[in-house]
């Protein structure tokens, strides 16, 4: 059976009722819901367009797409992180109004969608960008058809760019995470390092942690937040943007005593107190500027190892997980991943290390089969020779 293809969200829903006829519904906003029926679901859906095109379009008319994004930018403003509202933003000034701007909303049609890319592409933007450059359009003209001021999203007939997935460089080995945990010894941010690598924490859920998220005790940590940037540029602890990240962690014998003795360290009367785990110098949050990631290309650098970068020190834990077959499930709440697509996402930089150990263990089966075969055809032979001799 061909698969149903799914609506846009903003054009209607349709079910089929008990007497077999169908159902259309029509939400719009400041307008009472409509409905239509017919005979088919083809049928509904005809008369669902032919209902949105009655819509008033007095507010329609001489919205170009620079004024729509404008007010759409308003809109994120005040429902999404300061970051999202950055990145949007950034997506629109840069490459959507240059091209598009100047078009009205209601005469926006592929043809120009698909110029904006062609454009883009001759420019130079790399196709990861591109992807980012069609999800924010396509989100900005959903939010205007669910507002009525479009009759469909026109983005949704544009195909999708495309870009390769972005290989992520980890501590793959053994000898290279030895190597790493050597190579961080008395650096500035050694805890901070190793916490990552053995918790597979973010790190703006690391520089989030308060002293009061800790049970060394109990050995467990409680990710309760991360650490953003608020309007007015400030550091500021916000909960994660999933309720899956919400979580509890379990730490590692050696995790437990490092945090104890570091701790032992940040109350010394000499040291800035303060109620962050990883604080600023200024007993304040710490901000992911670019000392960290300048540090830890050095000691990468000097250790030999991979150019990996702080995030890649989750993924590491990730795929260490992996090779040791801990079960996805487990690993994904650890994780703090809301799907488990997410989580194998990760698990992908373990599958060289797993062929690996996967092809030992059948090496090392068929060697013991053979084994097992050739000494029950000696031992048949020898059987046999016996028999005869005897006879």
């Amino acid at each position: 059976m061909q698969k149903r293809q799914r609506r846009d969200k903003g054009t209607g829903t349709i079910r089929e009722r008990k007497d077999g006829r169908f159902e259309g519904r029509l939400d719009r906003e400041n307008y009472p819901t409509e409905y239509v029926y017919g005979k088919s679901r083809k049928e509904v859906e005809n008369n669902l367009f032919l209902a949105r095109a009655r819509q008033p379009k007095e507010h329609r008319d001489n919205l170009t797409l620079d004024e729509w994004l404008d007010k759409w930018l308003e809109i994120v403003k005040q429902t999404r992180r300061v970051a999202t509202h950055c990145l949007y933003k950034s997506m629109t000034d840069n490459h959507i109004r240059p091209h598009l701007g100047n078009v009205k909303l209601t005469r926006l049609t592929k043809a120009r969608v698909y110029e904006m890319f062609d454009s883009l592409k001759k420019g130079g933007v790399r196709d990861r960008t591109l992807v980012e450059v069609y999800k924010v359009l396509h989100r900005a003209v959903q939010v205007a058809l669910k507002r009525d001021r479009v009759e469909r999203n026109i983005v949704s007939l544009v195909d999708k760019p495309t870009a390769s997935k972005k290989i992520r460089t980890i501590l793959s080995t053994e000898d290279e995470i030895r190597r790493f945990r050597e190579a961080v010894k008395g650096r500035v941010y050694e805890v901070l390092y190793l916490t990552a690598m053995d918790t597979a924490l973010r790190q703006g859920e690391l520089l989030a942690l308060k002293w009061e998220d800790l049970d060394l005790t109990r050995g467990s940590l409680c990710v309760r937040s991360t650490l953003t940037r608020n309007a007015q540029g400030a550091l500021e602890a916000t909960p994660p943007k999933t309720e899956s990240s919400v979580r509890k962690v379990l730490l590692l014998k050696n995790t437990i005593e490092m945090l104890k003795e570091y701790r032992k360290q940040r109350m010394d009367p000499k040291v800035v107190q303060s109620v962050w785990v990883f604080p600023n110098w200024d007993g304040g949050p710490m901000r992911k500027d670019g000392y960290i990631r300048r540090e830890l290309r050095c000691l990468l650098k000097e250790a030999k190892l991979p150019p990996i970068t702080f995030h890649s020190l989750r993924h590491t834990h990730a795929t260490m997980l992996a090779v040791l077959g801990v079960p996805i499930k487990a690993t994904q709440e650890r994780l703090g991943h809301s799907t488990s697509r997410m989580t194998m996402e990760v698990y992908s930089h373990a599958t060289a290390a797993m062929q690996d150990h996967a092809v030992a263990a059948l090496d090392a089966f068929y060697e013991k089969a053979n084994a097992s075969a050739i000494s029950g055809q000696i031992s048949g032979q020898s059987t046999e020779v016996g028999s005869g001799v005897g006879n």
